[in-house]
């Protein structure tokens, strides 16, 4: 049976031992030029293999995934989506896009609230044992 399209992946209960499998099995197909949305990979799962998954559950997936170690990108945007990672130039720019800006930014936030929580609690000395 031909695949309607790149991101039609033939899926069984066989090809696969967990969510993980399945979902590793889709974006391995897909690439920078071409990734693929998380809501047609929970399509592709529940048509080809039967999973109902929801897309937390899947983005939860991706995150395991790439804490075991895989090379999962991923780009936000008209043209975004989910990508398997193949160059180094390719895991610069998602690393410099999706986790520096987000880390660099939530720094920022976090300094801020810093400053407004010493100013609204300041620290208060308790009396010493001593006196």
């Amino acid at each position: 049976m031909p695949r309607q399209n790149a991101w039609e992946p033939i899926l069984s209960p066989s090809n696969f031992n967990s969510l993980k499998d399945a979902v590793l099995e889709i974006i391995e197909q897909s690439s920078w030029e071409e990734p693929i949305l998380g809501d047609k990979i929970t399509r592709i799962l529940k048509r080809g293999a039967g999973m109902e998954i929801s897309q937390r559950k899947m983005r939860e997936a991706i995150k395991e995934l790439r804490r075991d170690g895989h090379l999962i990108g991923s780009r936000p945007g008209t043209y975004g989506g989910y990508f398997k990672i193949r160059t180094k130039e390719e895991y610069d720019t998602f690393a410099r896009m999706e986790f520096e800006a987000k880390i660099s930014d939530m720094a920022e936030t976090l300094r801020s609230m810093n400053k407004s929580a010493a100013e609204a609690f300041p620290l208060v000395l308790q009396p010493s044992l001593l006196d």
